[in-house]
């Protein structure tokens, strides 16, 4: 219960940081900077529970910015080709057929404790570059409902797809409610500034669309997301 406050002062250390860099410096970075730097705070506060190693405030902010430097560089040498921001799922068969083959697929999910306000949220993608399959879980503390939990699931996820550089996603979920809220058709207001992360780091990627399918068919993510739960109870 002190990785919370941790987290918070070394996310004011590294604006900090950030804010004493000159103007030139960041202007070269065209896309927001704030997701690579939280990015780089999440892995960096869990470096500190699970090996006891933390980074300076210096180091985070150079890390952020070296990361969002790739990515700014990457979207040059594609000729800026148009973002999208996510499309509404009401999508038929003939033009989901037309989306690009060479799109990562990707599920996830949340698992969440009430009586701990904890959840474990994994994710997985197949049909990356090396051929196999990548997947990842982890657990977070002060999660309100299954709600907040699978959206901070899709923004966990988002990171993990921005660093291992995918450009192109097709996204399945078993929550409509969310992926109402992420195309804009709802507001639910607890997960609204978590929406507004999704929405941005979405904006990162050349393509990404969002499909809601069965809880059946979404048992691998809720399968790695149960276990990442079950397995934080000491």
């Amino acid at each position: 219960m002190l990785v919370r406050p941790l987290a918070m002062g070394k996310q004011l250390d590294s604006e900090r940081t950030l804010g004493s860099l000159s103007v030139k410096t960041l202007n070269r970075i065209q896309h927001p900077i704030l997701p690579w730097i939280c990015w780089v705070i999440w892995k960096d506060r869990n470096s500190l529970i699970f090996e006891n190693r933390s980074l300076s405030p210096e180091e985070i902010a150079t890390k952020g910015l070296a990361m969002a430097r790739e990515w700014n560089q990457a979207q040059i040498e594609e000729d800026q080709k148009k973002k999208t921001l996510p499309v509404p799922v009401s999508l038929t068969t003939q033009e989901q057929n037309q989306q690009n083959i060479e799109a990562i697929v990707w599920n996830t999910d949340a698992a969440w404790d009430k009586s701990r306000n904890k959840a474990g949220i994994a994710w997985i993608f197949k049909g990356t570059p090396d051929s196999g399959p990548k997947h990842g879980s982890t657990i977070t503390d002060c999660v309100n409902s299954p709600l907040v939990a699978e959206a901070l699931a899709v923004r966990a996820s988002l990171y993990e797809a921005a660093t291992l550089e995918f450009q192109n996603l097709r996204v399945y979920l078993d929550n409509s409610t969310l992926i109402g809220a992420i195309n804009n058709k709802t507001r639910r207001k607890e997960i609204m500034r978590i929406i507004n992360d999704i929405q941005r780091i979405s904006s990162v990627f050349v393509s990404i669309v969002f499909f809601h399918i069965s809880r059946k068919n979404n048992t691998e993510a809720d399968s790695l997301a149960k276990s990442a739960l079950a397995n934080s109870i000491v």
